[in-house]
């Protein structure tokens, strides 16, 4: 039986941050960020396949 995750919401500047600490460290797990966030793995995914778009709006 798996256990349910509470809906998380992330700000863009978390967005951005996913996608800053993706470039730094490429090695890092999108499993691992997911834990650090709280969110499913699918969802650093998608976050990450619009990387450009949020690393855009933090300048």
């Amino acid at each position: 039986m798996s256990t349910t995750r509470k809906r998380t919401i992330l700000s863009a500047a978390q967005k951005c941050e996913i996608c800053e600490i993706k470039e730094r460290e490429p090695n890092l797990s999108n499993v691992s960020l997911a834990q650090r966030y709280n969110i499913g793995k699918s969802t650093v995914t998608d976050i990450l396949s619009e990387k450009e778009r949020w690393l855009a709006i933090s300048g």
